[in-house]
């Protein structure tokens, strides 16, 4: 894991307690330059999910990337 976009090429998984829920994982996917990849890993998270938290860097804002993730969310 580093700080260097592009770099991650694996789903980083943290597990935690929330309130009164045990067993709670996180699941962060690599942002990938090629979207085409970056799929595959939301896509695998979408499946093993029962909620999501889809996070969008303020900075950057919502593009085609995230919009099209948006999408496929509602959708799920």
């Amino acid at each position: 894991m580093t700080n260097i976009a592009g770099t991650t090429r694996e789903l980083l998984r943290d597990f935690s307690q929330w309130d009164q829920l045990k067993g709670v994982e996180f699941i962060d996917s690599p942002g990938l330059l090629d979207f085409t990849e970056e799929m595959h890993f939301i896509k695998k998270i979408v499946d093993e999910s029962d909620v999501f938290l889809f996070v969008v860097d303020a900075k950057v804002g919502v593009g085609p990337k995230e919009q099209q993730i948006a999408d496929m969310l509602i959708r799920t």
